[in-house]
């Protein structure tokens, strides 16, 4: 027995050993890297690497080598990983790879080499690595097309931004049966050839883009090939109308076409007669032909693309569009003619299935009558600056489904009374910026829009309004009236007549419309009022009573930049519940009869941001002191028991000295869950009586943004310089209207942060309103205190279904440990976008981004089936 015993420990020694070398020696973490618990994620971005670690551990399944300097892979580079299966090497000055590099990785799928000096590949060089899907080579200094060998699993190629100017694929592609995608953009390719991709023929070629090359010719053969093609992205280049047609001759027979991008190219002013006649009958639901130059679209210019849903025509300078240019087109949803600047008329016969209709930044100046009345299912309208000064009574007979309505930065003057009668639907009214300086002409004539629940008059120089004007408005929740002249108004408005219909209003805006008197009743009936802005202004005073409703839920009041000297008890009775109350820029008085506004700033539990900096302006030896500095002490009051005060406030210092002492490490978590709370005891509460109501919100329509833009303070004017003109498309700070010409609405707090409300508040409340977070990451974030309570609230929100996607921007160096804990698993699995220097293209790197975050915006798989 023991003799047996012997013989199979002796045949199993060979096995215990290699268990044992494979277990011992390479169980931890190689230095300087982060790895996850389990050692299946090597982290070794930035630290300045000339070779690949050798003691990297053998489970290791996604390995990140960003950021280093590694020049060379050797053939031992990779030795023993067999369970890789994604490695990035992007930003190395990467040169040379021997054809060895890769062997023994079977299990490889996804492989980055981007940006770096790759110049040309051994064929073979990738043997070993058979099972890779995804391979991206850009922004190298590759000038062919590499032989690729064994890749036969190949999915997605990504070769853009290097210096091919040979658009012919190799043969060897030819065995790539399941490639996918292949990217060719940012190159220099002047001409695509019959041979161009003959290599691809009977391929599952589904994506080709080739954009920002240098073709000027395409023969009628190049793309025929290609016939699995979905989507060809061909825009910013040098192609003509006639080659144009060459390029849709090729593509005639592609029964599986559904996108075509082909912006910015090299048109003469007009659209070849029966270009996209040759597209006749194919699946496509998507063509972007935007900023090309096309003065005229003739009749029928689109006929015959029955499943057409999108068309994008904006900025094309187009001054003459057909009475029949859109025939032929019964699925068409969404039409973009903004930005042609020359358009004077809305264009007739378009299709009735339009849902979604741009129409902005042209010279419509005047709105004809019955124009629109066969677009029946549409329920967005854009029709801002467009010069308009002049509307027909029936301009929107039959748009009974419009939900959003944009005519702002017009010139208009007045509005007929039936002007929206039509609009039985209409949601959201945007106003703002026209020349409405009196509705005397315009009486009742939002008596038809009981749907309504956002409505912006705001800059519209107004001085009159009746007190009925607005009272049919019984579902408004958002009213914009800033930057008007309404003091008449409200100083004559002594019963309350003005708001009293507005009982569901909970966001107004008043600021700066020269207002000195508001009466005790004006506020009346404003029972579900969250945010008042009445900054700058002329008040002085406000009576006991003014905001006896409002203060039931009021959470931020904003009094700043008034004249308000004096403040006593009776005045901020009913502001006990506030979140915030702004009264910066006020002349303060720091006379005996302040006293006790001074006392109740130390000892309110209402958050009354900044009043450390709030400064006396009389008596004169007070002006331009500061108001902290403001105490009994240092004033002669008689019958003031100083020694009494002066040990309660003592007290009271030392509690708050204590409390804040325990408290201040979690302070800004606490305010946020104090700020949700009582969100949600409020929306319980309202939830009550939402069955009585008569309007039910569309899913999806509460998104006023695309993305949250979480950065830190220290980073704002980066993300001014660099984010914000690439990303998004929102007004332009001090920009007079214009707007940035990125491709989402992005949340920027400094500019759409609603003025006076907290930045708990501010940021709480506009996270909901958006689908999605972008987050800058950067050394300056990870050091601000707001830091992890954000993102520990962006997180409960994803978790929550409230946003779909957390979007992460790295920029600058920033150590592995110091990344929050909250990001470290999106870090350690490669989820974020660098943000590149000048250095690297530009052009291809914001489309990648692009493309990312626009991918975070769709909606789950099952819904779209649905």
């Amino acid at each position: 027995m023991l003799l047996l015993i012997l013989l199979m420990v002796i045949q199993a020694w060979p096995l215990l050993l290699t268990f044992d070398q494979q277990h011992d020696g390479n169980s931890t973490c190689p230095f300087p890297c982060f790895c996850n618990k389990m050692l299946t994620t090597v982290n070794c971005d930035g630290k300045r690497l000339t070779k690949i670690p050798t003691d990297l551990p053998q489970q290791v399944v996604n390995l990140s080598l960003d950021h280093n300097l590694i020049a060379t892979l050797d053939k031992a580079a990779l030795a023993n990983l067999s369970n890789l299966n994604t490695v990035f090497l992007r930003n190395n000055p990467l040169r040379q790879i021997d054809p060895l590099a890769f062997q023994n990785l079977p299990q490889l799928k996804s492989l980055y080499l981007t940006n770096g000096r790759i110049q040309q590949l051994h064929p073979d060089v990738f043997q070993g690595a058979e099972s890779l899907t995804y391979l991206s080579l850009g922004a190298n200094n590759l000038t062919l097309m590499p032989e690729l060998r064994r890749l036969t699993n190949l999915t997605t190629l990504d070769l853009n931004a290097n210096q091919i100017e040979n658009g012919t694929v190799p043969t060897s592609y030819g065995t790539m049966t399941h490639l996918n995608k292949l990217v060719l953009s940012l190159n220099k390719i002047p001409r695509l050839t019959s041979d161009s991709f003959k290599a691809l023929a009977g391929g599952r070629l589904r994506a080709l883009e080739i954009t920002r090359n240098q073709i000027q010719e395409i023969s009628s053969e190049a793309m025929q090939p290609l016939t699995s093609l979905q989507s060809l992205k061909i825009g910013y280049n040098a192609i003509d109308g006639s080659q144009l047609q060459n390029l849709f001759l090729g593509m005639q027979n592609f029964t599986n076409l559904e996108s075509v991008d082909i912006r910015q190219i090299q048109l003469d002013g007009s659209i070849p007669s029966k270009t996209f006649s040759l597209l006749a009958a194919l699946p496509l639901r998507v063509i972007i032909f935007k900023n090309n130059r096309i003065n005229v679209i003739p009749d029928q210019t689109f006929a015959n693309l029955p499943k057409l849903t999108q068309l994008d025509l904006s900025a094309c300078q187009i001054q003459n569009v057909s009475s029949s240019a859109f025939e032929g087109l019964p699925a068409l949803q969404i039409l973009f003619l903004g930005d042609n600047q020359q358009i004077t008329s809305v264009p007739q016969n378009l299709p009735a299935s339009l849902q979604k209709l741009y129409l902005q930044g042209n010279n419509i100046q005047k709105l004809q009558g019955q124009v629109l009345a066969p677009l029946v299912n549409l329920r967005e309208l854009y029709l801002s600056n467009n010069n308009m000064n002049e509307v027909a009574s029936d301009s929107f007979l039959g748009l009974s489904n419009l939900r959003i309505l944009h005519l702002n930065d017009n010139k208009l003057s007045y509005f007929p009374k039936d002007f929206f009668y039509p609009l039985s639907s209409l949601e959201t009214l945007i106003l703002k910026n026209n020349n409405m300086k009196t509705f005397d002409k315009s009486e009742g004539v939002f008596d038809y829009l009981t749907t309504l629940t956002t409505l912006d008059l705001s800059s519209n120089q107004c001085s009159f309004m009746g007190f009925r004007d607005l009272t049919a408005l019984e579902s408004l929740h958002i009213l914009y009236l800033q930057n008007n002249n309404l003091r008449g108004v409200f100083a004559n408005d002594v019963g309350g007549q003005f708001l009293s219909g507005q009982r569901k209003l909970q966001t107004l805006l008043l600021s700066n419309n020269s207002l000195d008197v508001i009466n005790d009743l004006a506020f009346r009936n404003l029972f579900q009022l969250e945010k008042l802005d009445l900054s700058n202004n002329h008040l002085s005073s406000w009576g006991p009573g003014l905001f006896t409703t409002p203060g039931r839920n009021l959470q931020k009041l904003d009094l700043s930049n008034n004249q308000i000297a004096l403040i006593n008890q009776t005045s901020v009775k009913d502001l006990q519940l506030l979140k915030m109350l702004n009264l910066s820029l006020n002349p303060f008085a720091c006379t005996c009869d302040l006293r006790w506004f001074r006392s109740w700033l130390d000892n309110t539990t209402v958050p009354v941001p900044g009043w450390q900096t709030y400064k006396c302006a009389s008596p004169p030896e007070w002006n331009g002191k500061s108001l902290v500095s403001f105490t009994a002490q240092k004033i002669k009051c008689e019958s003031y028991l100083w020694y009494y005060v002066g040990g309660f406030s003592a007290l009271v210092f030392v509690i708050t000295l204590v409390i804040c002492g325990v408290t201040y490490r979690q302070r800004w978590f606490l305010r946020f869950r104090m700020h949700r709370a009582k969100k949600a005891v409020k929306r319980a509460i309202k939830g009550q009586d939402r069955r009585h109501r008569d309007y039910q919100a569309i899913p999806g329509e509460d998104k006023k943004y695309d993305f949250f833009l979480f950065h830190s303070k220290e980073d704002t004017q980066w993300v001014r310089e660099n984010i914000l003109p690439v990303l998004d498309n929102g007004e332009i700070e001090g920009g007079h209207g214009q707007r940035y010409t990125g491709r989402f609405s992005l949340y920027f707090g400094e500019r759409d942060g609603h003025c006076g409300k907290s930045e708990v508040a501010n940021i709480d409340d506009n996270l909901e309103a958006c689908r999605a977070a972008l987050v800058v990451l950067t050394p300056n974030l990870v050091k601000d205190p707001l830091c992890d309570p954000v993102l520990h609230l962006i997180i409960q929100q994803q978790y929550e279904g409230q946003i779909s996607k957390i979007n992460v921007i790295k920029h600058g160096k920033l150590e592995a440990e110091h990344v929050p804990k909250s990001l470290r698993m999106m870090m350690q699995n490669n989820d974020f976008q660098e943000w590149y220097s000048l250095a690297r293209p530009q052009d291809d790197f914001l489309e990648q981004v692009n493309d990312r975050l626009a991918r975070s915006l769709l909606p789950p798989r099952d819904t779209i089936q649905a």
